[in-house]
């Protein structure tokens, strides 16, 4: 049986002890959670006090009783902060020499010093609690001579100093006399602070079974904290009543019940608790609410709104008091909440899962902005449990040409998300009829890739003249590598009076998908680079070096750096097309091995389409043309990281075909590959073991076979042997004639 009441009637029936096997006091620890935990708890007991017509009930302080002494299961943190309550204003009203006694029956065995601590703050608390409004409680209380230096490293006693400074700050601006605070706390008509004691005796507790019991007990979850303030934030503002349609739809019984099972359905599979992703969502929608509000100047946010986007999207704990300072959760934000999770309840078609989902589960910015179009849409509809199909569709179509401008625009930080966040919310006053609004000749989308938006403004205008065109973009945005850009497409299939065919669009697009999928764009033996080799220079512009294209989809950055230059130039695209149109539909990958089978360009071309290792020597695709004959094959994009060097790295995989020793029985020689470490470094093929040192041979402009010592010494290469001779110069000569010196 519980037993509803006060501490001050506990003390009359019991001792209280904190017993060992509990933790430390917590509720005084200084990081930035604890501490806005605390401030909310001591404004609520605040209010309880000075109003004598609130009350607050603080649940269930479970215990065993033990020859009058109550040792506590659960409960611990609340009642100590009641006693240093109960201290502070049995102090300051002059009330504490009558009640010291009573006050003595709470202790603390965790440790000895908690004990003696709190027994000492009783003795000596005549007096302590400083009239200077500046002054710091525990300042006051560690400067006392009866206050031991040791105490200072008990983490009991320093959260109770920490609480003690919370609860005199909020309560030194009452005068507890006139106010008559120590008669309204211990008052029994209409106590202003109570709690439902369970004593656990009947139940037979065995210590194993205590320990275990004990452990279960954990603090309140960030979302849990989130729900009891919003109810409080909601309760105090009178703006938010019957305003507010979703407060009178039982919106606090579908926080816990029919939402909550919509969240259980999106958490990861391992998971069974969904108070992250539900905190997760608040948290994304709150971020929509500030981006809104937020404004740029020249491209900038201001430094303290910059940090708030940063924090608010953080693991990290975000502060509470920041909800209700920014006003976030006013009444238009909980009335579109309440729409959009019901429309996410309700959905039966799928449209807009996978974007819930993503918001959920570590969302990047561009998630974010997605989820703001699908929340846009859905709060625009007032009406969103009587659908009809068109509507389903215009959503389908909003959705469609959203995530084709956001995919294909750079959002990586704060101010690209709050430009995103403006341009949408302008372009969402024609969501329900984005074909048209894309197709007015004035129209203007800012932030917004150009290319994609004026990409979008072609498409929709081909769908209003065919809605056929529709199905046809669908299926090729989809592709994992075009990601919803595909204008090269549709500038391949014009015709001669310049208009688009759906039956040239549909050869290209086909074609086109199997080239970029995953299993051709990135071969072992690169033939997509080699086949586009064969009909022209597409390498791309990337600092002072060239790129063969990574196929890495990261991003909009990625993806923009590498194959969309080739889709998206002139001159790079035509190299594409002319390989197209050499290809058969269903037959590319044969297509393909007979175009770099056949391939003769007389030039460096024909290195890297001859010797496909020449590529993958460059680990990040990159390589750098120099001066008139040198091309470099670079690890990474720096030219000071390790390095080859094009003809000899060729010489190198001919001069692995031949039987060295049979050409130099005399040693014992091995060929290895020497990477350039910087420019004064030179590149090379090694022959190692000849004459007590090595053989290097090196290209700059020409061949050169170089001796180096056993001291590093280097000298010009005489007395090969015949055989050796003749088979270098050989080798030589067929690397150096595989294409013209000349490059970029």
């Amino acid at each position: 049986m519980n037993i509803k009441q006060t501490f001050w009637q506990l003390l009359d029936s019991y001792k209280i002890e904190i017993p060992m096997i509990q933790r430390d006091y917590a509720q005084g620890r200084q990081d930035a959670k604890t501490e806005q935990i605390r401030e909310g708890f001591v404004n609520t007991l605040f209010e309880m006090v000075v109003d004598k017509n609130q009350s607050k009930d603080l649940d269930f302080v479970y215990g065993t009783v033990k020859n009058d002494t109550l040792i506590l299961l659960d409960g611990q943190q609340r009642l100590t902060t009641l006693f240093l309550l109960h201290w502070y204003i049995a102090t300051s009203s002059n009330e504490i020499l009558g009640v010291a006694d009573k006050l003595k029956k709470f202790s603390y065995k965790t440790r000895v010093s908690s004990r003696e601590f709190c027994e000492a703050l009783i003795v000596h608390a005549k007096g302590i609690i400083p009239e200077d409004g500046d002054s710091s409680l525990s300042a006051t209380i560690k400067d006392s001579s009866w206050f031991f230096s040791v105490w200072r490293h008990d983490p009991t006693v320093q959260s109770m100093l920490v609480m003690l400074d919370e609860i005199h700050t909020k309560f030194q601006s009452k005068s507890n006399q006139e106010n008559d605070l120590w008669n309204k706390l211990i008052c029994l008509e209409n106590p202003p602070i109570t709690f439902h004691f369970l004593n656990m005796d009947k139940f037979m507790l065995t210590d194993e079974l205590y320990i275990k019991m004990n452990a279960r007990g954990r603090a309140l979850s960030d979302f849990e904290n989130f729900k009891a303030w919003l109810q409080g934030y909601i309760d105090r503002q009178e703006s938010i009543d019957e305003t507010c349609a979703s407060l009178n739809t039982n919106f606090w019984v579908y926080v816990d019940k029919e939402w909550a099972d919509v969240f259980w359905e999106y958490r990861k599979d391992d998971v069974y608790e969904i108070d992250d992703i539900y905190l997760q969502f608040f948290k994304s929608v709150a971020l929509v609410k500030l981006a809104i509000n937020f404004n740029l100047t020249g491209g900038e946010l201001k430094k303290e709104d910059e940090n708030l986007i940063k924090r608010l999207r953080s693991e990290n704990y975000f502060a509470l008091s920041e909800f209700e300072e920014n006003e976030v959760f006013d009444v238009n934000i909980l009335n579109n909440i309440c729409s959009f999770l019901e429309y996410i309840r309700s959905d039966h078609t799928d449209l807009g899962r996978n974007i819930f989902k993503n918001i959920l589960q570590s969302p990047r910015f561009w998630d974010e902005i997605h989820f703001y179009a699908l929340f846009l849409f859905i709060c625009n509809d007032e009406n969103i449990d009587q659908w009809p199909d068109e509507k389903i569709y215009q959503l389908r179509c909003w959705l469609r040409v959203t995530e084709n401008l956001i995919n294909n625009t750079i959002i990586d930080s704060p101010e690209r998300y709050v430009s995103a966040i403006h341009s949408l919310t302008n372009l969402a006053e024609s969501s329900h009829s984005i074909y048209s609004e894309l197709s007015k000749d004035d129209l203007t989308i800012p932030f917004f890739s150009q290319l994609q938006s004026k990409e979008e403004v072609v498409k929709a205008k081909l769908i209003l003249k065919d809605d056929s065109w529709e199905e046809l973009f669908i299926t090729y945005e989809n592709h994992s590598y075009f990601y919803g850009q595909i204008g090269f497409l549709i500038e391949f299939c014009m015709n001669e009076t310049g208009e688009p065919e759906q039956s040239r669009f549909i050869g290209y697009a086909e074609k086109a998908s199997v080239l970029f999928s995953d299993e051709l764009i990135d071969t072992q033996d690169f033939i997509l680079q080699r086949a586009l080799l064969a009909k022209g220079d597409y390498l791309i512009k990337s600092g002072g070096n060239h790129s063969f294209c990574l196929s890495d989809k990261g991003g909009a950055r990625s993806r923009n750096e590498n194959w969309r230059k080739v889709f998206n130039d002139e001159n790079r695209s035509r190299c594409l097309k002319v390989l197209l149109n050499e290809l058969s539909s269903g037959q590319e990958v044969e297509g393909l091995g007979a175009v770099i089978s056949t391939a003769k360009t007389d030039d460096w071309r024909q290195y890297f389409i001859n010797y496909p290792d020449a590529i993958n020597c460059c680990k990040k695709r990159f390589v750098k043309f120099s001066g008139g004959t040198n091309i470099f094959l670079l690890r990474n994009k720096q030219f000071r990281a390790p390095y080859s060097e094009l003809r000899t790295f060729i010489l190198y995989q001919e001069l692995k075909k031949v039987d060295v020793n049979n050409l130099c029985p005399e040693h014992n020689l091995s060929i290895d590959y020497h990477q350039a470490s910087d420019k004064s470094d030179k590149a090379g093929v090694e022959l190692k073991s000849w004459k007590n040192g090595r053989l290097k041979i090196e290209f700059d402009e020409v061949f050169k076979v170089i001796f180096i010592d056993e001291n590093e010494q280097r000298s010009v290469s005489s007395g090969l042997a015949p055989i050796l001779q003749n088979k270098l110069d050989q080798l030589m000569d067929k690397v150096k004639s595989l294409g013209l010196p000349t490059c970029k």
